[in-house]
């Protein structure tokens, strides 16, 4: 029974110290902000794979992935500025968010409230 106490133990310390390292994480979670033709927008993406896009007065959920560097958005409603964004190319660098590639990009920056 001690040895069974002891597995469990070490079991559960292995998975306190895997969860704390988180293995870097989705690091599009978050808010961020930038303007596009002169419109502020806003996203957020939140660790559940869903978010908000808000410009202006608007806000529009969605849903998102991002593998391999590529950021795929599905709007919850019909919403044409979102479709902007579906099947693009991101990179995260530091506390940028670069959307799109080549000459045509978009870049965010992270906002951290205070």
């Amino acid at each position: 029974m001690k040895k069974v106490s002891v597995l469990v133990a070490v079991v559960l310390v292995l998975s306190i110290l895997l969860c704390a390292c988180g293995g870097g994480g989705n690091k599009l979670v978050g808010t961020w902000m930038g303007s596009k033709d002169g419109v502020a927008v806003t996203f957020i993406f939140n660790d559940d794979g869903t978010g908000i896009m808000t410009a202006m007065i608007v806000s529009v959920p969605f849903t998102y992935t991002a593998e391999n560097g590529v950021l795929k958005i599905t709007a919850d409603e019909s919403m044409a500025d979102l479709a902007d964004f579906n099947d693009t190319p991101y990179k995260v660098d530091g506390d940028t968010l670069i959307l799109g590639g080549g000459e045509e990009t978009f870049e965010l920056t992270r906002y951290e409230s205070k």
